[in-house]
């Protein structure tokens, strides 16, 4: 693909000043995603780093939402919105950080009682070399066939039109574009081309993962980040840029927040914020993504103790305003009916039918891209995984008032094992 590329006349290995506004954009929201953090948070390093990957994705989110409302209102892409945008990230930080519940009195270092710093788990240094490894893709151009006719098709088109007209240029106008503008954020950088802050994203996603299995499971949750950075469709998905893992990051967010026990969110306006934005960005990334929201979002909804928390409800709200938006969207965005794309920017790949095979190879196929479909498209990797998270959380600490052998939590584990079989197989030691 690099060589491809290359012959294409790209040449991404050398300083221009796109490559440094797109670190310095990424450097930017990291350093306002820190300046969020209220210095009255609680916690070890581990609910320290999941509390900033939640405010990182909050802010790239808020930037590409403001991104397209901006071009909804006026009809014109402005790239210069962005900097007033995090300027007031830090404005608005300095307010965030006087939040917070009052921290606990600190031992003293000279008392005995003080525990030592625990030793970072090998599995950790195993999931860290997992996610560098993928790094080498960034340099590599748009390749796979949906981020060639969609997604970074529209990115591009976006910087020549200078509109979000640019999805018609592009196959299937009628999907939304947010994913596209988070690339579009970076596209005039001809090494990353738009793919460094959504990996970044990821590696926050990775943190508040790792933070929401040490919550239901301890002792398994480093080899469960190792399960989730060597899952090859995920990773495979969110190099090439497709829109499945970016909608699976934000369901996982909203999932977080509502399930936070104020180790993650100190401030209940700003967890309600977050569930919000998340609820908008899921049906803005993939819409297809929106029934496994709905339907995990549903099973909180029931086994909550407190269905009034505005926490389960705000991310629903934000999912209706954002498929309002687009649904309601200019008539200038409008596909006319047999509307055919112009596919300008990337020549489609050709496509040919499969060769007839056996029935059992063809088992055998689904069986190994049953993987790739569960956790890495449409949304599914986040509806499995956060139905995971709420089952064992709730079972163990007997949440939803009918304990862990009633009718409901029988048919909620029934029904997630064989989810759970294609990773982590549950031994005697699980908590479970």
């Amino acid at each position: 693909m690099l060589r491809e590329g290359l012959a294409a006349g790209v040449r991404p290995l050398g300083p221009t000043v796109g490559l440094g506004v797109d670190v310095l954009l990424c450097g930017l929201l990291a350093l306002a995603a820190w300046w969020w953090l209220s210095p009255r948070t609680n916690g070890g390093w581990g609910e320290r780093a999941a509390a900033w990957a939640l405010r990182f994705l909050l802010l790239a989110w808020v930037l590409a939402l403001a991104h397209y409302a901006w071009g909804l209102a006026s009809g014109r892409l402005a790239p210069w919105l962005t900097w007033p945008v995090l300027g007031c990230y830090f404005v608005v930080g300095a307010w965030v950080r006087r939040g917070g519940a009052p921290p606990a009195a600190p031992a003293h270092p000279s008392d005995p009682m003080l525990p030592t710093r625990p030793r970072p788990h090998p599995a950790m240094w195993v999931a860290l070399a997992l996610f560098l490894v993928q790094s080498p893709h960034l340099f590599f151009p748009y390749h796979y066939t949906d981020a060639q006719q969609i997604w970074a098709c529209r990115a591009l088109k976006f910087a020549e039109r200078g509109a979000l007209t640019g999805v018609f240029d592009c196959i299937d106008p009628v999907r939304p574009p947010l994913h596209s503008l988070i690339l579009w954020l970076g596209v005039s950088d001809p090494t990353f081309q738009g793919r460094l802050l959504p990996f970044l994203l990821f590696g926050a996603l990775a943190l508040l993962f790792y933070h929401l299995l040490q919550r239901v499971a301890p002792r398994l949750a480093p080899w469960g980040l190792v399960w989730l950075l060597a899952t090859d469709q995920v990773f495979k998905g969110q190099v090439t840029a497709y829109a499945g893992v970016p909608a699976m990051i934000a369901v996982t967010a909203a999932i977080a927040v509502a399930t936070d026990n104020g180790a993650l969110v100190s401030s209940r306006w700003l967890g309600l914020v977050i569930g919000a934005v998340a609820g908008a960005v899921i049906v803005l990334i993939r819409r297809d993504g929106l029934p496994e929201f709905l339907v995990a979002m549903g099973v909180l909804i029931w086994t909550a103790r407190d269905r009034r928390d505005l926490r389960l409800w705000l991310p629903l709200v934000g999912a209706a305003a954002g498929y309002l938006s687009w649904t309601l969207r200019p008539a200038g965005l409008e596909a006319p009916a047999g509307f055919a794309p112009t596919l300008g920017v990337l020549p489609p790949l050709p496509q040919w039918p499969p060769a007839p095979v056996p029935a059992t190879v063809a088992m055998v196929r689904l069986a190994y891209g049953a993987q790739g479909q569960v956790f890495g498209h449409y949304g599914y990797g986040a509806f499995a995984w956060g139905w995971l998270i709420v089952v064992v959380w709730m079972v163990r600490s007997g949440g939803g008032g009918g304990g862990a052998a009633s009718p409901v939590w029988s048919w909620l584990v029934g029904w997630a094992w064989p989810v759970w079989r294609g990773g982590l197989r549950p031994t005697r030691s699980m908590p479970l």
